[in-house]
This record gives structure tokens, sequence and C-alpha cells, in this order.
């Protein structure tokens, strides 16, 4: 029994030295010493650790943020084609007006879609893709691309 005491005893010192430099980096960052040099001298030998960051996670949860809905990957490919009106994006996705309303709202709020009025009655609405929302076409390639490899 005193055996094993000592050989968990010898597990906890050893957890306890492999902290040490973790507590000693976080140290220096309390400092406003960021291990800068350390950082780049490991990224240069295997960028794999360091490959995603705080802002590349930032980016990563904003663009998520904006084509999180449920339709709003399928409305984009709707308007890949073209300008739509709204009824015939609705009819093209078999979506409630409501869900619809709410995808085109949010994406046009972060400048994906434009939404463009027409004074006639009743009015026309069309919805295009802005710039903003084409230059979306490379993630969206890859991500064909990731699946048709992977899936």
């Amino acid at each position: 029994m005193v055996e094993n005491m000592e050989r968990v005893g010898a597990g906890r010192a050893d957890a306890a030295e492999g902290a040490a430099p973790a507590v000693e980096s976080a140290a220096r960052v309390a400092e406003g010493a960021a291990p800068t040099a350390e950082r780049a001298a490991q990224t240069a030998e295997n960028p794999a650790p360091y490959a995603y960051d705080a802002v590349c996670v930032a980016s990563i949860r904003g663009v998520m943020e904006i084509f999180s809905g449920k339709w709003a990957f399928l409305v984009l490919e709707q308007l890949h084609v073209g300008t739509m009106r709204f009824g015939d994006l609705r009819r093209a996705l078999g979506v409630s007006t409501k869900s619809l309303t709410d995808t085109l709202r949010h994406l046009e709020a972060h400048e994906i879609i434009q939404r463009t009025a027409y004074p006639t009655v009743p009015v026309t609405v069309e919805y295009s893709l802005t710039e903003k929302g084409r230059s979306f076409d490379e993630v969206l390639l890859a991500m064909k691309n990731w699946g048709r490899a992977h899936l």
C-alpha cells in the first residue's frame, strides 16, 4: 500500500513539474511580456499548434453568426444564380414567409444580399447578392470540395 502511495505522489510531482512552464508563460503574459520570440520559434518549427489563434477563431465565429440560420446557405444558393423575387424564393425553398423574411433581413443587415423594392401595386421586391455576398463564393467552393473529399 505504501508503494502505491509513493507512485501517486510521484505522479503528482511530475504533473506539477509539467505545469511549471505553463505557469511561467502565463506569468510573462500577465506581466505584459508576451512570449512572441518563443512562439515565433515554435511556429517556425511546427505551425500546427498555433494555426488557429484568437483572431482566427473570432473571425470564424463572426462568419458562423452571419450564416448560422437554417435557410442562409439555401438562400445564397438560389441568389447565386441571379436576382429573385420574394415569392419565387419562397416557392423554390419551400420555406414559410416568416422564416424567409427573418433570413433575408438578417442577410441584408450583414450586407450579404441587397433588397430592391419597386413602386408597383402590389410592391415588387427583388433580392440579389452584393459584392460582399459574392465574395463568399470561394468559401462555398472550398466547403464543396472538402465535402466531396470527406463525406
